[in-house]
């Protein structure tokens, strides 16, 4: 399984769509969950059903207790994205990657399409529905 690596993310917005407390060490591009429990983000990954409900990508690299702003809606440029492309949430934490690495059981979870060879736009939409 290929996930892709961004290594670099801007948003028009520097704040993102809204700021959550770290529950865990979380860098710039990965993929959140909001644990209902503690009110922090985790990393995400889409073979632990406690773990598929993708809230955004992280705008900023946080250590535990930080602040981590989240952006869910506005256009991100990244390091590489392929154009018309879905990525979805992978099974590695916090990682994105193509519809065809999901394996056998991993719930289907849309994070974003590629818009230009530089630029994600995010459409998170957990499916519920786990690859046959």
């Amino acid at each position: 399984m290929a996930d892709l690596t961004i290594s670099t993310i801007t948003v028009p917005n520097s704040q993102g769509d809204g700021s959550y407390t770290a529950g865990e060490a979380i860098a710039a591009g990965e993929v959140v969950y909001l644990d209902e429990t503690t009110g922090k983000v985790f990393l995400a990954k889409c073979d632990d059903a406690n773990r598929i409900g993708a809230i955004g990508f992280a705008v900023n690299t946080a250590a535990i207790n930080q602040s981590v702003a989240i952006n869910a809606s506005q256009v991100m440029t990244v390091n590489s994205a392929a154009v018309s492309t879905l990525y979805f949430l992978s099974t590695t934490a916090g990682k994105i990657f193509l519809e065809s690495d999901l394996s056998s059981t991993d719930y289907k979870v849309i994070m974003a399409i590629g818009s230009l060879a530089t630029a994600l736009t995010p459409r998170i939409w957990g499916t519920g529905i786990q690859k046959p």
